[in-house]
């Protein structure tokens, strides 16, 4: 059973449960398990985002990674996908990313890639935490290496490369959440489009993902309809999100960036299959799929999960609504800023503004609930039988015209709630009821 790892790494409050100590045990454990799954002088890929205490967590994890006589590779402040990408194309054994996503400032967190660019594994992950937590011994030679290299300029040129559409006409706003794509977006974007504006591309440690970026696109749809831009694209802290704002100043979320991709690789021929989405999914990107005739599955809520799913069926699209999605033909992971590259080819394409997706694909009302609770509290509530069984009953009440889902966050100390019926009566109420079953379960 994982104790540290969450569905994307690990994550917490930095001077919590994110400390110097734990990045040093961390870099000791990923360099033992690469040690014995490689070689015995493994390469590990380091980067950060923007947050004040990246540096000091970076600092510990090479100082781990090069204990245990690995060499660590800092390449500053990058997107998380960036990561992934370079651990493959510099032939790295590992890549580590310390960033906490959209989370504020005050959360850090690991995320570590494998030598192929994926997730690391259940069953790696689980050894690490052995090692970390000394149930599993580590042995330190201290004579590693330590470089430091910044790795934009690749990153930047791996994208450029994946652009197969001109798309000098297109006037855009971007909100790089003072975030790991702060330098990066300029790089790319002033060269792909005609006209481009930039805000929140200013991070000074604190204000990442501070009231901007895919978790807040208010000012992004003010810079939109005050400059008349075709559309925005916001990204988040670490940029393996996409979040759009139409030429109308509304959002269009992750599940409508599918079906306009999944409509554009369709019609040039490219799409493998279908579209995997997750159980957060809503019930409208289905019916979209069935509609154009792909095929649609679920898979569980993470990116990993997607991939998983996507290469067990050999589909080459899948994603979250929260706008993680994976174009697997350029990418094994999810990447904000390959994700508007492809979204800015499908409305070349298609010929069509971003608003046209709203009268395409037609959204079922979704509540979103969201309840503190503590590790302890999470587990204690999720196994209790009274929350099993009213959860089991208000599902099948929903049948087939709706969906309810109860899980832990993987990366926040919160239980969610999604319900999503026919209207949005049906969905509060479905999910303030659980809502009252769970505080009710807690209090004992």
């Amino acid at each position: 059973m994982k104790k540290l790892f969450g569905t994307d790494g690990i994550r917490g409050v930095v001077g919590k449960k994110i400390t110097p100590l734990l990045a040093y045990r961390t870099g000791i454990a990923i360099a033992s398990v690469v040690k014995t799954n490689t070689c015995d002088r493994p390469k590990i890929i380091v980067a950060t985002d923007t947050r004040a205490s990246s540096d000091c967590l970076s600092l510990s994890l090479c100082a781990g990674i090069t204990s245990a006589g690995a060499t660590a590779i800092n390449a500053g402040t990058i997107p998380t996908p960036a990561v992934s990408l370079l651990t493959t194309e510099c032939k790295a054994d590992a890549g580590i990313m310390i960033s906490a996503s959209h989370n504020p400032h005050i959360y850090n967190g690991i995320k570590i890639f494998d030598s192929h660019g994926l997730k690391l594994s259940d069953e790696l992950e689980k050894r690490a935490e052995d090692i970390i937590s000394d149930r599993e011994s580590a042995s330190l030679t201290y004579d590693g290496k330590y470089y430091s290299s910044d790795m934009t300029d690749i990153y930047v040129s791996h994208l450029l490369r994946s652009n197969d559409v001109a798309l000098r006409g297109f006037r855009i706003g971007i909100d790089t959440a003072n975030g790991a794509s702060y330098k990066s977006a300029p790089l790319l974007f002033k060269k792909l489009c005609g006209e481009v504006y930039f805000i929140n591309d200013t991070p000074n440690g604190v204000n990442i993902n501070e009231n901007c970026g895919s978790t807040d696109v208010s000012s992004l749809k003010r810079l939109v309809k005050e400059k008349g831009l075709d559309l925005g694209l916001a990204f988040d802290g670490d940029a393996d999100r996409l979040i759009a704002v139409d030429e109308n100043g509304c959002e269009a979320d992750g599940d409508a960036i599918l079906s306009l991709c999944a409509k554009s690789l369709l019609m040039q021929g490219k799409l493998k299959g279908g579209v995997v989405g997750t159980v957060m999914s809503n019930l409208s990107l289905k019916k979209y799929c069935e509609s154009i005739g792909v095929g649609y599955a679920e898979a569980a809520v993470g990116d990993r999960n997607v991939f998983l799913k996507m290469s067990e069926l050999g589909y080459n699209l899948g994603g979250e609504q929260s706008g993680h999605i994976i174009f697997s033909d350029f990418s094994l992971a999810g990447d904000g800023q390959l994700s508007a590259i492809k979204l800015l080819e499908a409305l070349s394409l298609l010929d069509i503004p971003l608003s046209h997706v709203h009268s395409s694909i037609k959204k079922y009302p979704q509540i979103t609930v969201n309840i503190y609770a503590d590790d302890n509290q999470k587990e204690r509530i999720l196994s209790s039988k009274t929350v099993i069984n009213e959860y089991e009953k208000s599902k099948a009440a929903l049948s087939e015209n709706g969906k309810l889902i109860l899980r832990a966050s993987g990366t926040e100390p919160l239980i969610r709630i999604m319900a999503e019926a026919p209207t949005n009566e049906d969905a509060e109420r479905v999910a303030n009821h659980l809502k009252i079953i769970i505080e009710s379960e807690k209090n004992k």
